[in-house]
């Protein structure tokens, strides 16, 4: 090629270049301000429209970074408009500017080129639309009667659909967008909340702000502390603004803590713009819900009708899709009745739109064989007992297209199988095997489930939850994999398991864990755990080098004494729970005993050291053979149902030893109880 054809290449392409970069600016939106004020409004609607590439020109010489973002704080400020103020903050991750001068027609203005990153798209937010027009056409909420109603409305219905989306938590790459942005996700939204069904604090606290403000009723979003950082709201009632935090309330079926209180437990708001809102000085007095009676059933409202009753036929029971019109949503207990109960139910179908079943909701069932519940419902993995079912129930269908979970051979699993949210009653034989891939045995998950002998749970289990096996009577054997790091509270109470090996990774044992099982004779853990180790066959919890409690002492321990090694400082709950041990030596060191330490064992006499200066509640309840209880230090604090309740003869109580007019003898004249004085 010679060099004329050469140059007219490389002429072509600088054009054809200079042409496609003029086709882009042209492309770009450009918006023209005729003052400030409008400046912030054509901002501020660029960013509901998701708009991601555009230029704001606005009259004037020049614009500081600073001044740009004095104005687009402005642009973000709380407007009453659903789509505004918090809710579009929210949702914004930066909005860095490009400043430049230029004129138009002569006059000096300043070019801000922007380039906004979203958490959500302009997509997800038509489908968010489409969310908050579906739940209001669904649900008669805007024709609630009160403004309290309404933002119960709103709250129950947060609480009943949104799980709370520990799977994508600790996330740290936005799911779109050009920039690595760190801890920001898709869960942190409104679509999350809404369209998705499981969303982080911010995702609840935007859905609340957004369905609120579109009800008429202003709310903020709080930014502050928990044990992390966290979001949650403030709404206006009568004159007044409450906090509320639906986040912290999704996981506590039945009653809500965290509702409508002039402050929160735990949670410090970083801003100062509370200081700019009538805050109330107490919570609000919420009134007793309304119960309504309609043919065989009693349901309450909130944005559905919530069934806490069913008198009508036995048999297969299928419930309505609404009672007078309303949509029924969930069922809970009533008046301390579960809402399904008697002999006879042999099975029960809810309808598509039924999403929760809040506490122990068919107990009672002894003839229940099937549940078949809907594409709607919704079960979060930190829930305590959905349904404790029926002896004989065996089955629980899940409609195709839940997203939230599954039964696979007589138990249900959230979606994914890494929780084992319940064994069925009705499905329990001598072994069960955990399959592979789940993750955590749910809270009270196997709970009153009787019959089954052995449980085999795979390498990959990491948590075993509170109450899991608790009143499992039958069962003797379980191995702890070595991925297990925790074991909840009454983990593997009352049942009859005779040793527990623990792993050397377990990071957390609760001292009731296997509170009340009488056979437990064996505990053992390997050496190396930085915060257990066995000793005289007791389990010992490290608090720091050289200072230990008493952990855990198996009931059926063999040996009948057993003396305290220097170091320990205290006796934990439940320590010795159930115990045969009759006789113990503590240490002088000892600073107290906690809540049931000897509950229900067969102590007979005990001398609490000098050191010794508290003993909690119940700490020796149901010691039936316990004779004598002597404090040798003189200022010791026993609570006043240190002993449990004593209703039978005077000769139940145990003596109490001590000097004159101390503590011990001070208590031993007030609740009546036979006292022996020491020189």
């Amino acid at each position: 090629m010679n060099k004329e054809k050469k140059l007219l290449l490389v002429i072509c392409l600088f054009v054809f270049c200079i042409l496609i970069s003029c086709t882009a600016l042209a492309e770009q939106e450009t918006l023209t301000a005729a003052d400030r004020d409008q400046a912030v409004t054509m901002l501020r609607e660029q960013l509901v429209e998701r708009n991601g590439d555009f230029t704001l020109l606005v009259p004037g010489k020049s614009m500081t970074t600073d001044e740009f973002t004095k104005l687009y704080q402005e642009a973000l400020a709380h407007t009453g408009n659903p789509k505004e103020g918090d809710y579009l903050a929210q949702h914004m991750i930066d909005c860095i500017p490009e400043i430049s001068k230029t004129k138009v027609d002569g006059k000096d203005y300043v070019q801000v080129q922007l380039a906004p990153l979203y958490k959500s798209t302009a997509a997800m937010e038509q489908d968010v639309d489409k969310a908050v027009e579906t739940f209001f056409a669904t649900y008669p909420v805007k024709d609630k009667a009160t403004q309290y109603e309404k933002i119960e409305a709103i709250y129950d219905y947060l609480c009943d659909t949104i799980t709370y989306d520990n799977k994508r938590k600790h996330g740290t790459v936005l799911y779109f967008g050009e920039r690595e942005q760190e801890n920001v996700l898709i869960a942190n939204t409104t679509y999350a909340a809404l369209v998705e069904g499981t969303a982080v604090c911010e995702g609840f606290a935007t859905a609340f702000y957004r369905l609120a403000l579109e009800m008429g009723i202003d709310a903020r979003v709080v930014e502050g502390m928990t044990s992390e950082r966290h979001a949650w709201n403030i709404v206006e009632l009568d004159g007044k603004y409450y906090h509320l935090d639906a986040t912290w309330d999704c996981s506590n079926p039945g009653w809500f803590n965290y509702f409508l209180d002039s402050e929160l437990w735990n949670h410090t708001p970083e801003s100062s713009f509370l200081a700019d809102y009538a805050m109330a000085e107490t919570s609000y007095e919420k009134p007793e819900a309304q119960v309504v009676q309609s043919g065989d059933y009693t349901y309450s409202v909130t944005y559905g009708a919530r069934i806490l009753g069913y008198s009508g036929p036995r048999g297969d029971v299928v419930v309505p899709d609404t009672l007078d019109g309303i949509p029924v949503v969930s069922m809970m207990n009533y008046r301390g009745m579960p809402a399904f109960y008697g002999d006879g139910i042999t099975s029960i179908t809810f309808p598509e739109g039924f999403r929760h079943a809040r506490n122990i909701c068919l107990t009672g069932c002894n003839d229940l064989r099937e549940i078949y519940l809907p594409s709607t419902f919704v079960w979060s993995p930190d829930e305590y007992t959905w349904m404790e079912t029926g002896p004989k129930t065996e089955n629980v269908h899940i409609a195709e297209g839940n997203r939230h979970v599954k039964t696979v051979d007589g138990a249900v699993y959230t979606a994914d199988g890494k929780v084992l949210l319940q064994f069925l009653a009705g499905a329990a034989r001598d072994t069960v095997i955990v399959p592979e891939g789940v993750e955590k045995i749910g809270p009270s998950s196997f709970a009153r489930v009787t019959g089954i002998r052995k449980v085999v749970l795979p390498e990959g289990v990491k948590i075993i939850d509170s109450a899991s096996f608790d009143f499992c009577t039958d069962l003797e054997e379980i191995n702890i994999p070595e991925t297990v790091t925790d074991v909840g509270q009454w983990a593997f109470g009352n049942t009859a398991l005779k040793e527990l090996h623990l792993p050397v990774g377990i990071s957390y044992f609760d001292s009731s864990a296997t509170g009340k099982c009488a056979q437990l004779h064996t505990i053992t853990i390997p050496e190396g755990n930085p915060t257990y180790f066995v000793q005289d066959n007791c389990l010992y919890d490290l608090f720091a080098p050289g200072e230990a409690r008493v952990f855990v002492c198996p009931a059926a321990r063999p040996e009948k004494h057993l003396t305290i090694p220097d170091g320990v400082i205290n006796l934990a709950s439940y320590a010795f729970s159930s115990s045969q041990l009759e006789t113990v030596t503590l240490n002088e060191g000892l600073m107290g005993l906690s809540n049931g330490c000897f509950s229900g064992s067969a102590l007979t006499e005990i001398t609490l050291p000098a050191s010794t200066y508290y003993v909690m509640e119940v700490a020796f309840d149901g010691c039936a053979n316990l004779k004598s209880v002597t404090a040798l230090n003189d200022n010791i604090e026993l609570m006043p149902e240190a002993f449990g309740w004593f209703s039978g003869e005077d000769s139940a109580k145990p003596l109490l030893r001590g000097h004159e007019g101390s503590a011990i003898h001070v208590f031993a004249q007030t609740y009546d109880f036979p006292f022996e004085a020491i020189e």
